[in-house]
Protein backbone atom coordinates (compact mmCIF):
# COMPACT_ATOMS: atom_id res chain seq x y z
CA UNK A 1 0.00 0.00 0.00
CA UNK A 2 1.32 3.40 -0.95
CA UNK A 3 1.68 6.09 1.66
CA UNK A 4 -0.80 8.35 -0.16
CA UNK A 5 -3.44 5.61 -0.02
CA UNK A 6 -2.88 5.10 3.69
CA UNK A 7 -3.18 8.85 4.23
CA UNK A 8 -6.49 8.95 2.33
CA UNK A 9 -7.85 6.11 4.45
CA UNK A 10 -6.76 7.74 7.71
CA UNK A 11 -8.19 11.16 6.86
CA UNK A 12 -11.46 9.62 5.63
CA UNK A 13 -11.88 7.65 8.82
CA UNK A 14 -11.08 10.75 10.91
CA UNK A 15 -13.79 12.69 9.04
CA UNK A 16 -16.33 9.91 9.64
CA UNK A 17 -15.43 9.66 13.31
CA UNK A 18 -15.57 13.45 13.68
CA UNK A 19 -19.02 13.56 12.13
CA UNK A 20 -20.22 10.79 14.42
CA UNK A 21 -18.74 12.46 17.51
CA UNK A 22 -20.23 15.84 16.57
CA UNK A 23 -23.68 14.28 16.24
CA UNK A 24 -23.30 12.32 19.44
CA UNK A 25 -22.25 15.43 21.37
CA UNK A 26 -25.10 17.48 19.91
CA UNK A 27 -27.55 14.73 20.87
CA UNK A 28 -26.07 14.65 24.35
CA UNK A 29 -26.52 18.40 24.64
CA UNK A 30 -30.14 18.30 23.51
CA UNK A 31 -30.94 15.46 25.94
CA UNK A 32 -29.13 16.76 29.02
CA UNK A 33 -28.40 20.43 28.33
CA UNK A 34 -24.79 20.26 29.49
CA UNK A 35 -22.59 23.07 28.23
CA UNK A 36 -19.63 20.69 28.01
CA UNK A 37 -21.45 18.63 25.38
CA UNK A 38 -22.25 21.79 23.40
CA UNK A 39 -18.60 22.87 23.54
CA UNK A 40 -17.44 19.44 22.40
CA UNK A 41 -19.97 19.46 19.58
CA UNK A 42 -18.87 22.86 18.30
CA UNK A 43 -15.15 22.11 18.54
CA UNK A 44 -15.38 18.67 16.97
CA UNK A 45 -17.60 20.05 14.21
CA UNK A 46 -15.05 22.76 13.44
CA UNK A 47 -12.22 20.21 13.42
CA UNK A 48 -14.22 17.94 11.10
CA UNK A 49 -14.89 20.79 8.68
CA UNK A 50 -11.16 21.59 8.75
CA UNK A 51 -10.37 17.97 7.92
CA UNK A 52 -12.80 18.05 5.00
CA UNK A 53 -11.10 21.14 3.55
CA UNK A 54 -7.69 19.55 4.08
CA UNK A 55 -8.80 16.32 2.42
CA UNK A 56 -10.20 18.15 -0.61
CA UNK A 57 -6.95 20.10 -0.93
CA UNK A 58 -4.92 16.91 -0.56
CA UNK A 59 -6.93 15.16 -3.27
CA UNK A 60 -6.52 18.08 -5.68
CA UNK A 61 -2.79 18.20 -5.05
CA UNK A 62 -2.28 14.46 -5.59
CA UNK A 63 -4.61 13.98 -8.55
CA UNK A 64 -3.10 12.07 -11.42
Amino acid sequence: MRLITAHKIMISSAILFGGFFTGWSANNYSAEGESTALTLSILSGAATVGLVFYFRSFLRKNRK
